[in-house]
């Protein structure tokens, strides 16, 4: 009697069935990027990503130890360099503006609530009022620590007010933070000519209000916690594919918005070379002269962060 080996048709089965499967994922990752889905969804403000590449990057060229005092410092000196009134677009959303660096009062304002909120400070987004006619300006009010929403009242004498488009954090002559009541008596500086201490004697309009870190859900947390193990090189990537995936974009935006990409992770090296080939080779658009601006402001965004430090040279003997 001859025996023969039983085939193992089972077997194949199951492989061809995970092969098929494989392939439909790939067929389905291709859709997804090419359709521009990916770039909708990475770049979106519920998914967090620039927000964490951001905070990370300037997390990362602060001293070891720095306080919540000056790591909210370095996030309002980040903005302020990265993000200004060079055109205004369309308001997409504050991870949007952040990534294109058309950015006013407001919208520079709203990106620097999310990125203080994984330090648990409550913020606020205050349209200050003139007599009559549109806000003439917006600050962004804190109030460190998990604090409830507060009303005007209570924000009038203790919140600690940012002014992102200029810069700076208002103090009293004697050193502490300058709160709004303090503005409107007069007790502050920087005196800035452009802003006037009126403005905030009478109750702004609050537009938004952040919810910090210990206020997130558990989406939210789940979210960061990924993007917290996600090694900095994939998340550089990532936002990358998010450009190079989207639709609509002219050439030259394109290519902007990639040379902004190493400009918001400071990689300052690699942006003003970017920078440099949009001048260069669209030399007509509007993208070209935003190239140009920002090229020309790296300096001062190198100046204020230098990178991680790094060990000093032993003194020669002499």
């Amino acid at each position: 009697m001859r025996f023969t080996k039983p085939k193992r048709r089972g077997r194949w089965l199951a492989t061809l069935g995970q092969a098929a499967f494989l392939l439909l994922l790939l067929a389905l990752g291709a859709e997804v990027v090419f359709s521009g889905l990916a770039g909708r969804v990475l770049l979106s403000h519920d998914l967090g990503l620039v927000y964490h590449a951001a905070y990370n990057t300037v997390l990362g060229r602060l001293p070891a130890r720095s306080s919540r005092a000056d790591t909210l410092a370095a996030l309002r000196d980040y903005l302020h360099l990265t993000v200004q009134p060079v055109g205004r677009q369309a308001d997409l959303g504050p991870t949007r503006v952040l990534l294109g660096g058309q950015g006013w009062c407001d919208q520079i304002s709203d990106i620097y609530l999310r990125l203080i909120e994984p330090l648990k400070v409550r913020g606020y987004l205050a349209f200050l009022q003139a007599r009559q006619g549109p806000s003439p300006h917006t600050v962004a009010l804190i109030t460190p620590g998990l604090v409830d929403p507060q009303d005007w009242s209570y924000l009038s004498g203790h919140a600690v007010v940012v002014d992102l488009l200029h810069g700076v954090t208002y103090r009293r002559p004697g050193g502490g933070p300058a709160a709004p009541a303090d503005i409107c008596r007069g007790r502050y500086q920087p005196r800035l000519p452009q802003v006037r201490p009126e403005w905030f004697c009478r109750r702004p309009k609050i537009h938004l209000v952040n919810q910090p870190r210990g206020n997130w859900s558990a989406a939210q947390r789940w979210l960061w916690r990924a993007w917290r193990l996600t090694p900095a090189a994939w998340e550089a990537e990532l936002i990358r594919l998010a450009v190079r995936s989207q639709h609509g974009l002219e050439p030259g935006q394109r290519a902007y918005l990639l040379a902004r990409v190493e400009h918001i992770l400071l990689r300052l090296e690699p942006a003003g070379q970017a920078y440099q080939a949009v001048e260069r080779r669209y030399p007509d658009s509007r993208w070209a002269y935003l190239a140009r601006h920002y090229r020309l402001s790296l300096p001062a965004l190198a100046a204020r962060f230098p990178g991680r430090a790094q060990a000093q040279p032993a003194p020669r003997r002499p």
